[in-house]
């Protein structure tokens, strides 16, 4: 956009014929607080974040600090320097950056990246998230662990109930993390009050 506004106002000092009009700067500006907004989300929070994260969790288990310095540093100095970089090359491009963005080659990488991003949620969900049933009873001098069924039956299946519970609530209610984290925490206290999980 400022590369536009340069232009324009370049146009207008050289009084020489308008090409940069204040309706494709205004629809240029439209777009790109619009459909072209999301590309970043789906980069750098969606993937990259939980890249440097995914990194860094094992070290926090260990109790080392660098678990928690580790993503915010990293993740910090990607946003820096990815920044500098587009706002040269896209102050370069001018006119030709959102003819760019619309390209089949950028759209694959996006898709691409958000793919990658979906695996990454699944792996820390699968490998973080601890949930176990503590119900156990005896029937006949047989006793059965509810956890070892679901085991044998399907792995994992409580830590993805939790997952998608969170994601339900989200979808609902909005990215309300915080009221999302409270009823999670109470909920749990409360089936490992009385002993279900």
């Amino acid at each position: 956009m400022a590369s536009m506004e340069s232009q324009r106002a370049k146009e207008e000092y050289e009084q020489s014929e308008i090409t940069m009009q204040d309706d494709l700067m205004y629809n240029t500006k439209a777009g790109l607080m619009g459909a072209l907004a999301g590309i970043g989300d789906a980069i750098d929070s969606g993937t990259v974040q939980y890249i440097f994260i995914a990194i860094a969790v094992p070290w926090a288990q260990q109790g080392s600090p660098l678990g928690a310095l580790f993503p915010f540093v990293c993740f910090a100095l990607y946003q820096v320097l990815l920044g500098l970089f587009f706002a040269r090359q896209a102050f370069d491009m001018g006119r030709n950056a959102t003819g760019l963005m619309g390209s089949t080659g950028v759209k694959t990488a996006i898709d691409t990246l958000s793919v990658l991003g979906l695996f990454m949620m699944g792996i820390l969900a699968g490998n973080y998230v601890k949930v176990s049933a503590n119900l156990q009873f005896t029937i006949s001098g047989k006793a059965f662990i509810i956890q070892n069924i679901l085991d044998s039956v399907a792995p994992g299946i409580l830590p993805l109930a939790v997952v998608m519970g969170v994601y339900l609530f989200y979808n609902k209610k909005g990215l309300k993390v915080t009221p999302a984290l409270l009823w999670l925490t109470l909920i749990l206290i409360v089936l490992a009050s009385v002993r279900i999980l």
